[in-house]
């Protein structure tokens, strides 16, 4: 069970890790922690220290460059199947 008032690393959608100081979770948003400014966050997006903060916004940065490199991938094939065709005729 998490204890309030507590501080907490979140990362800012450019994954700048911010530290919040998280007031109280509400068993109706199971999983959420409210700020002291208001905002919600979840609790599997919060981290102990600016440390781990970091290393999950390394993560994130691994997925989305593995995201890009599957559709860059894909749109390797379909340029090389439009050549194919081009050639064809």
């Amino acid at each position: 069970m998490n204890q309030y008032p507590r501080k907490a690393w979140v990362l800012q959608p450019s994954l700048r890790p911010k530290q919040v100081t998280l007031v109280e979770g509400i068993a109706t948003f199971e999983g959420y922690a409210e700020s002291n400014t208001g905002k919600w966050y979840r609790l599997n997006e919060t981290y102990e220290t600016k440390a781990e903060a970091i290393a999950a916004g390394w993560m994130r940065i691994g997925e989305q460059q593995a995201a890009l490199d599957k559709k860059s991938a894909n749109l390797d094939k379909k340029r090389a199947a439009l050549a194919k065709a081009t050639h064809d005729d």
